[in-house]
């Protein structure tokens, strides 16, 4: 079955310490874990403590943005009192993330229903630039190319924190860079235009205007 069927679930993960991970679903947005945020994978709790090669129970993440999960870390006080009670030693900044449950019915008429128990992370090494949307990055590698659009190549370029850790890459070993400040999005250009020619009347235009007349009339001499 599709991952997509099962809410971004996917139907296996390889974990790997000190990689990044993102989540595929809203986990906890008013903490910052929601769809595409992206932290760097720490420490990994088994279903057996002490065996290494028991199942993974719950992994621990560590993000770039300070604030991201603060709330989550102190609402999960008993996942950090059991990890710590079973000899996990980890730091205040890392984040548990809980497996999902998902039911998808199958067939209705017979009640046939498939379970999913997993963690909502995909394995973040390289994303589109689409996925990095709204993210931060300390250090970034771009597969830049000439085709790309103008408003792809400011988003891949402005998610880096350091310009001194950005690098941009192409299979052709090309050196130059093709995009202008005035190399516009044509449908962007004409879009702008349009909703320009078709202003919407709209209440606050009406309050604006019979403000900039009141200040621009003349006075009157008594």
């Amino acid at each position: 079955m599709a991952t997509s069927e099962f809410a971004n679930l996917p139907r296996e993960i390889l974990l790997a310490v000190g990689k990044p991970y993102m989540n595929t679903s809203n986990v906890d947005v008013v903490a910052g874990l929601f769809n595409g945020a992206v932290g760097t994978f720490k420490l990994c709790e088994r279903q057996d403590a002490g065996d290494d090669n028991a199942y993974p129970k719950r992994p621990w993440l560590q993000f770039d943005v300070p604030t991201t999960g603060r709330i989550t870390r102190a609402r999960s006080k008993r996942a950090v009192q059991e990890a710590t009670r079973n000899g996990y030693v980890f730091e205040s900044a890392w984040i548990p993330i809980e497996s999902q449950c998902l039911t998808l019915t199958v067939d209705r008429k017979s009640g046939v229903a498939c379970k999913r128990l997993q963690l909502a992370l995909v394995q973040a090494s390289a994303i589109t630039v689409h996925k990095s949307q709204g993210g931060t990055y300390s250090e970034v590698v771009y597969e830049y190319a000439n085709t790309h659009p103008q408003k792809s190549v400011y988003v891949a370029l402005s998610r880096c924190t350091d310009i001194n850790n950005l690098y941009l890459t192409n299979s052709s070993g090309d050196h130059c860079f093709h995009h202008r400040d005035a190399n516009a999005d044509k449908n962007m250009a004409e879009e702008f235009e349009r909703l320009q020619k078709h202003k919407l009347d709209i209440v606050t235009h009406r309050y604006l205007h019979v403000l900039a007349t009141a200040f621009t009339q003349t006075p009157i001499s008594r």
